[in-house]
C-alpha cells in the first residue's frame, strides 16, 4: 500500500471511529440516547473497563454494590430502587439472594446472579450493551421478563 493510500485509509478509519453521530446500539430519540461513551472513556479511564465516571461504592439506602450495580449507579443513585428511573412497580431489588423458589434461566445467561454471595444485581435483568431502550435482556410484554425467573407470577 502506498502512502497515499495508507493515509486516506487512516484517515477514513478516524472518522468512522470519532464520528459524534455514532450511536451503533439505535437508541436514537430514547432515554438512552448515547453511545459507548455514556459509560465508557478510553482517555480518562476510571478503572480497568474503561469507565467515564467514578463508580458509586453504596446504594443511596447503604448497600455495597457489585461492580455492575456500582457503574448503573453511578448515574441512577436516588432513594428508589432504580434511581430516577424507578418506575413504581417496575423495579427488582437488588443484592438480594433468590430464593429456592426462584429458577434461573439460561436466558437471562451467566449473569443473571454474580458476586460472593450470588445476588440479583442490575445486569440480572439488564444488558447494558442492548440495543433495547430500556436494556432489558427480555422483553416485559405478558410480564415475560419477571415470569422467567418467578413461575408463580
Amino acid at each position: 500500500m502506498n502512502r497515499s493510500s495508507w493515509f486516506l485509509f487512516v484517515s477514513l478509519l478516524l472518522g468512522l471511529v470519532a464520528s459524534p453521530g455514532a450511536n451503533p446500539k439505535g437508541l436514537r430519540g430514547t432515554k438512552h440516547d448515547f453511545a459507548c461513551a455514556a459509560c465508557h472513556n478510553i482517555h480518562h479511564p476510571k478503572g480497568q473497563f474503561l469507565w467515564a465516571t467514578p463508580l458509586a461504592n453504596q446504594s443511596s439506602n447503604k448497600v455495597p454494590l457489585t461492580p455492575s450495580d456500582a457503574m448503573c449507579y453511578s448515574c441512577h443513585q436516588e432513594e428508589h430502587k432504580g434511581g430516577k428511573f424507578f418506575m413504581p412497580g417496575h423495579s427488582h431489588p437488588i443484592n438480594v439472594v433468590p430464593s429456592d423458589k426462584v429458577k434461573i434461566p439460561k436466558i437471562l445467561g451467566t449473569t443473571m446472579v454474580e458476586g460472593v454471595g450470588r445476588v440479583i444485581t442490575c445486569v440480572s435483568c439488564h444488558d447494558p450493551h442492548s440495543a433495547n431502550p430500556k436494556f432489558l435482556k427480555i422483553t416485559m410484554k405478558d410480564d415475560l421478563l419477571c415470569r422467567a425467573c418467578h413461575v408463580d407470577y
